[in-house]
């Protein structure tokens, strides 16, 4: 054998062992590999079982607060559908009352000049009916110091009417 072939058969042991160390090698890796990954997943599992009830109550938590979040909104809907709804009735009101109270100045000014000229319409009939009668004084006056003055000749046991201008100097 020549030194060729020494040195090839010696790197072919040396290969051979050398891949033999690491296919050991592998399978130990492989074996507590297989292992970690049995006791990951026995942890995994044994974390679910203790987890799974925390689970479920995060679970009901979370649709509870779905729940009131829902509930809350509908509300908060109805809350703004009954504000709108008042809203517009008391804006429907306000122009209503500011209707009535336009009518109502409207009669309330009417009202006021009726009975402004009424008043004057009865201020003025006063005036001349006060007029008309001390006119009708003044006559009467007259007449009557005419007729006393004819009377004194003629009867004097007829009482004597005074004017109201004789009275006042009584």
């Amino acid at each position: 054998m020549n030194i060729f072939q020494k040195i090839s058969a010696v790197g072919g042991a040396i290969l051979a062992v050398a891949i033999l160390i690491m296919a050991i090698a592998v399978a130990l890796a492989a074996w507590n590999f297989g292992k970690a990954v049995t006791k990951a997943i026995e942890f995994l599992h044994s974390a679910q079982v203790d987890l799974a009830p925390v689970i479920r109550n995060v679970t009901v938590i979370s649709e509870d607060v779905r729940d009131i979040s829902n509930r809350a909104k509908d509300k908060a809907r109805k809350v703004e559908e009954t504000v709108d709804n008042a809203n517009a009735l008391v804006n429907k009101a306000i122009r209503k009352t500011d209707n009535q109270v336009q009518k109502i100045q409207s009669f309330v000014g009417f009202v006021q000049d009726k009975i402004e000229s009424t008043f004057v319409s009865a201020a003025s009939t006063v005036r001349g009916v006060q007029t008309g009668l001390e006119t009708m004084v003044d006559s009467l006056d007259e007449e009557l110091e005419q007729s006393d003055s004819d009377s004194n000749f003629k009867n004097k046991s007829e009482p004597r009417v005074r004017t109201r201008q004789e009275k006042k100097y009584e």
